[in-house]
């Protein structure tokens, strides 16, 4: 009788003991390539992990899920998750590419180097060609003003008769002559500049191109554990070796 007693009391703590396990099992597991890709969820609740994860929580309602990891480009998508509802989001990352980086910063100086998160160097070469193209586009209009002023004194040299008043003139032309060349000059320079930093800042981000993806291996995965009913705490480590 005691035998049995004590038999049974086992087999209500085990039901018992598998049915909080069952409740504690989460509706979503999040596996990526490569593994180790750092991810966040964002709804009702935010929640975070490292892949190969499977969250604890039973999360419902529509949730944003975003992936990050260096060397790749950012993978979100959107998720509706219901309660009870297993759920498993496989995606692949991919990988950024020098050919990326240089179309980026040949159509956006600087962005190329944004891209792979090189965001000195971006700013910088953002500047420089800011910077190069105004200083164009100064020395452009001051070309066209000089060469307006030489225009006008050409035309007024042709229609003059008088041979001394057609000597003043021709010194004037001369010097508003000189400054015009002189500015078409300046302006053919500024021009040189500005496409030489363009040029450059889509080498720059070919030949300087970061090459930092790598793979962690396991699979290992850590989850930010805030519990069955988000009211707690703390980190989950999984290792399998």
């Amino acid at each position: 009788m005691m035998h049995s007693f004590v038999w049974s009391i086992c087999f209500i703590l085990l039901v018992t003991v598998s049915a909080v396990a069952q409740d504690d099992v989460g509706n979503l597991t999040v596996v990526s390539s490569p593994v180790g890709t750092a991810i966040t969820l964002d709804g009702e609740y935010q929640v975070a992990g490292v892949t190969p994860v499977t969250f604890n929580q039973k999360m419902i309602g529509v949730y944003r899920l975003t992936a990050y990891r260096d060397g790749y480009e950012n993978y979100e998508t959107r998720l509706v998750l219901v309660g009870n509802e297993p759920h498993q989001i496989d995606f692949e990352m991919v990988p950024k590419t020098r050919f990326r980086a240089a179309f980026r910063s040949l159509i956006v100086p600087g962005w190329g180097q944004m891209y792979t998160d090189q965001k000195l160097r971006g700013t910088l070469y953002t500047s420089a060609t800011v910077i190069s193209l105004i200083s164009l586009l100064i020395a452009d209009q001051d070309f066209r003003d000089k060469q307006d002023v030489y225009n006008e004194v050409r035309d007024l040299y042709q229609r003059t008769r008088s041979i001394d008043e057609k000597r003043i003139i021709k010194g004037r032309l001369d010097t508003v002559q000189k400054e015009a060349y002189d500015a078409e000059t300046v302006r053919q320079i500024a021009f040189g500049v500005a496409a030489f930093v363009w040029a450059f800042n889509v080498l720059d981000a070919i030949v300087f191109f970061p090459d930092r993806r790598h793979t962690v291996g396991g699979p290992t995965s850590i989850t930010l554990d805030t519990g069955a009913g988000f009211d707690q705490l703390g980190l989950r480590f999984a290792v399998t070796f």
